[in-house]
């Protein structure tokens, strides 16, 4: 099931995590209440790649989002975005060339 949503890229004060989005919480909710953990993510409708739902706590998750493809979708911190997550299915989690 596709969900959909508007964000903005923020930046964690962090050496861990950096530039992210935040996912709301019902669509947050929605995939962990279908154990879905593998999502595919489509920002602005032209950048695809697999990513998860990360835990910020308080119940809250973001999606990382890195420099390759901020670069590739010229995104700067403040940028509102458009998402849309869907499950994952690919038998590995993520592309594999075929023979």
């Amino acid at each position: 099931m596709k969900k959909s949503f508007t964000s903005v890229l923020e930046r964690f004060n962090s050496d861990l995590w950096h530039f992210h989005l935040m996912v709301p919480q019902d669509i947050s909710d929605f995939y962990n209440a279908a154990k879905i953990s593998r999502l595919q993510c489509f920002i602005n409708g032209v950048e695809t790649f697999q990513c998860a739902l990360m835990p910020k706590g308080a119940n809250q998750y973001f999606i990382n989002v890195n420099k390759e493809r901020r670069k590739k979708l010229n995104l700067q911190l403040g940028d509102q975005v458009e998402v849309i997550l869907t499950a994952d299915n690919s038998p590995y989690g993520l592309l594999c060339p075929k023979n």
